[in-house]
């Protein structure tokens, strides 16, 4: 019934890309749980790694590798430069997001004089997604320590890179086209699976190894 559904909008004139991103998106943020719950990673919550590979989706890895680096850079050096400055949290991190906006565009707009034309035609919508890690990264920073925010955003690149890997894998799109049902049962089962573990997290058994053994 589903696959019938999607081959009607497909000759309809719906982009068969999206249609499998849909598909495969649940499966995103199946790995982010199973990350969380069975690995012990810990990253930005479970939206933050699944917008980033959304982003990803929509520049390519070079292109959204250098916008990752540049949101967390600025985002990073504007706390710095706005720490002595005593006012609220909220319009500190509201110019902490001009920073980051006014850094980006320069970004934009010195790229096509170095012929990165995939950085240069970026659309909105990545930007946007990139440009909301900035208050999960900046309270982490405040709340955390420095240590411990690079590992969250080392967790997070990381989940949103394998992510990225595994919907762009054209044996993993042709399989959600032809099989959606399946797709989605299988998604589902596997969320429901991570749930019913409750074993110790990976992360837990390499860090009490000496008292587990």
């Amino acid at each position: 019934m589903l696959y019938v559904a999607i081959n009607s909008a497909v000759e309809r004139g719906v982009s068969e890309q999206t249609i499998a991103m849909l598909l495969l998106f649940p499966l995103i943020a199946a790995l982010v749980t199973f990350s969380r719950q069975v690995i012990g990673l810990v990253g930005f919550g479970m939206l933050i790694p699944v917008l980033v590979t959304a982003a990803f989706l929509s520049t390519g890895v070079f292109a959204g590798l250098v916008l990752f680096l540049v949101v967390l850079g600025t985002a990073t050096l504007a706390r710095l430069v706005l720490k002595k400055v005593r006012i609220p949290y909220l319009p500190r991190l509201a110019m902490v997001v001009w920073s980051v906006s006014l850094v980006i565009l320069l970004v934009l707009l010195v790229a096509p004089n170095l012929s990165i034309d995939k950085l240069a035609s970026i659309g909105i919508f990545p930007i946007l997604l990139m440009v909301m890690l900035t208050e999960s990264f900046v309270e982490t920073q405040i709340t955390r320590t420095w240590s411990t925010a690079a590992m969250m955003t080392a967790e997070t690149l990381g989940i949103a890179l394998l992510g990225y890997g595994i919907v762009t894998m054209p044996s993993v799109q042709n399989f959600a086209l032809s099989n959606p049902t399946w797709t989605v049962i299988l998604t589902l089962l596997l969320d429901y699976l991570i749930g019913r573990y409750k074993g110790l997290r990976l992360m837990e058994v390499w860090r009490f190894r000496k008292i587990l053994n």
